[in-house]
């Protein structure tokens, strides 16, 4: 399989995986806590903190259609069984077993606001094209993703307490579109 061909199989299957997923999840889900939204109302706008979901479960899975044959030689491109989060759409999923205490959950929902965010700006196709395309033209390195750079980089900002600033204008201004 070349490397086109993979970027193509992972963008097509990755949309529907994370369309599924966002269905399947946003029935269990809840709205952010209300302590969770005075902390983010700093950084994020009404609309986001409104409409954001949050659902746990003991483990991230890996797609199905990661046992497809076209996979077989490339083996896991990302193993979301080791993330502590995954952001479908507007329901974000929280890993029991690697989501950490208190202290480290906060960061972690700030982070995957910013991927909630990503989406609302991009759209699903434009965020999975991207995603997909930032993993292969950056050595197939997560921490090299651009959209997981920006998060992370966000986040850092956020633990540092690095003073209030607008994620959806900062995510607005480096993808274009409108929030």
């Amino acid at each position: 399989m070349t490397s086109n061909d993979l970027v193509r199989f992972l963008v097509e299957n990755g949309r529907l995986w994370i369309a599924g997923r966002r269905d399947s999840f946003q029935a269990t889900s809840d709205p952010l806590s209300p302590e969770d939204r005075l902390v983010l109302r700093t950084h994020f706008g009404h609309n986001v903190l409104n409409r954001a979901r949050v659902a746990w479960v003991d483990e991230i899975a890996n797609p199905d259609f990661y046992s497809a044959p076209e996979l077989a030689e490339v083996g896991i491109p990302l193993d979301f069984r080791q993330m502590s989060g995954i952001t479908f759409l507007d329901t974000i999923v929280l890993s029991r077993s690697r989501g950490g205490g208190p202290a480290r959950r906060r960061p972690l929902l700030f982070h995957e606001l910013v991927h909630f965010v990503q989406y609302r700006i991009l759209g699903l196709d434009r965020f999975v094209s991207e995603y997909v395309e930032g993993w292969a033209r950056n050595g197939r390195s997560y921490e090299a993703i651009p959209l997981e750079r920006m998060a992370y980089e966000m986040q850092d900002r956020f633990e540092r307490a690095a003073g209030r600033f607008s994620v959806e204008q900062e995510v607005v201004g480096a993808l274009g579109g409108a929030a």
